[in-house]
């Protein structure tokens, strides 16, 4: 008991600054999240532009899975009988947007631990000015039904499905994967001997010829720091 007060009142101010739509929603505990998460976002971000840019990127990489992981019950969701839980687009941009209001504060609450990070990060070289990451890590985002009919793929059976896969920042492609069902387990096209050749498993289309639907999908779905990557 002693320590949760302790950091109880560490945190009363960042808590007392908060929107009250936030303090109705958030405990002063919940708020510990972003002290022991954020020594993990700094490591991981690297220091390619000024300092606001690498506080913006650290701050609102860990809000985004502060939300994902920590708040995601507070997203409308309907369940699909193959494939579970499917967040609810429209609640999922009305619960980040709440959430998001959060940034200003945590880049003003964590200014001097940010600023030793981000000098550590120049000072020890560990990461090259001009780094670019040539793709994001494994997706595997499905792709709603009216999504793949706009993107106009032609599917082996109706059923089957289609996920964003990686997005390649290099080459400014996006490579969806297209999957079946084969005895109750999901398996992909290029993995069967039955679905003809013309069925691709794997197709790659430019981002800058996306209908804006998909893009707005990714979007609200990528990590605040590969937005810059998508030109």
């Amino acid at each position: 008991m002693k320590i949760i007060l302790k950091e109880s009142t560490h945190l009363e101010g960042l808590f007392d600054s908060m929107p009250l739509y936030l303090q109705r929603r958030l405990k002063i505990r919940d708020l510990l999240y972003f002290d022991t998460q954020l020594d993990k976002y700094i490591r991981e971000t690297p220091p390619l532009n000024s300092f606001e840019k690498f506080s913006e990127d650290v701050i609102y990489d860990m809000l985004h899975h502060f939300v994902i992981d920590e708040r995601d019950h507070e997203i409308d969701t309907s369940i699909d009988p193959e494939y579970g839980v499917i967040y609810d687009d429209d609640s999922m941009d009305k619960v980040f947007g709440m959430y998001w209001e959060l940034g200003p504060l945590l880049i003003d609450r964590y200014k001097k631990k940010l600023e030793m990070g981000y000098n550590k990060k120049l000072s020890e070289s560990l990461i090259k000015e001009d780094y670019e990451p040539t793709e994001t890590d494994l997706l595997y985002w499905k792709i709603p039904k009216k999504i793949v009919d706009e993107l106009g793929f032609e599917l082996y059976d109706e059923n089957d499905v289609v996920y964003i896969q990686e997005i390649h920042f290099d080459t400014q492609n996006v490579l969806f994967q297209f999957n079946t069902k084969d005895l109750g387990e999901e398996i992909n096209y290029d993995d069967t001997n039955w679905i003809p050749v013309r069925f691709e498993g794997h197709k790659t289309i430019p981002i800058d010829e996306l209908p804006d639907k998909i893009l707005n999908f990714i979007l609200r779905r990528i990590e605040p720091k590969y937005v810059k990557y998508l030109k």
